[in-house]
């Protein structure tokens, strides 16, 4: 269920779209900010807070390489 695709240009895993926050908090993806509140992150009150994981940058569908694209 770790396989990032993209549906009209916005990254998601499984049926999640992938956000800097969730504002479910329920779906465990490893780039939310409300599941693992990230260390040095300014933006969030939890993580200011919380902070203790590493920061997860969110896909960007320029960045991927595609298997077509080999």
């Amino acid at each position: 269920m770790d396989k990032v695709f993209f549906y009209r240009g916005l990254p998601r895993r499984g049926m999640f779209l992938i956000t800097d926050w969730c504002v479910l908090g329920d779906c465990m993806q490893p780039e939310c900010h409300h599941c693992y509140p990230v260390k040095n992150c300014k933006k969030h009150d939890l993580c200011l807070k919380e902070g203790t994981c590493s920061y997860i940058p969110i896909p960007n569908e320029k960045k991927i390489i595609r298997n077509t694209d080999l």
